[in-house]
């Protein structure tokens, strides 16, 4: 999870299963437990879903999770199909 691994500074921090859950699953199951209240109430920003989602995995964020902040930066990749 973001969260969990940001902190480490893994470069894996979010691999395709947490991408997708930010996409259409439980907000928690994206970003942990501070994101729990969302699951069943509240408004979070999603990412697209397919066939327009276009990212594979979230390699770096620029601040803390929880915290916003005025020009933070996401750096994801995104692995081209084989068939595409």
């Amino acid at each position: 999870m973001i969260g969990q691994h940001h902190a480490s500074r893994n470069i894996d921090l979010a691999g395709l299963r947490v991408v997708l859950d930010c996409a259409n699953g439980a907000p928690s199951a994206a970003f942990g437990e501070m994101y729990d209240r969302f699951d069943t109430k509240g408004i979070v920003p999603r990412l697209p879903q397919e066939p327009y989602h276009m990212m594979t995995r979230v390699i770096d964020v620029s601040t803390r999770p929880g915290v916003q902040e005025v020009g933070a930066k996401v750096r994801a990749e995104y692995d081209i199909p084989a068939n595409a």
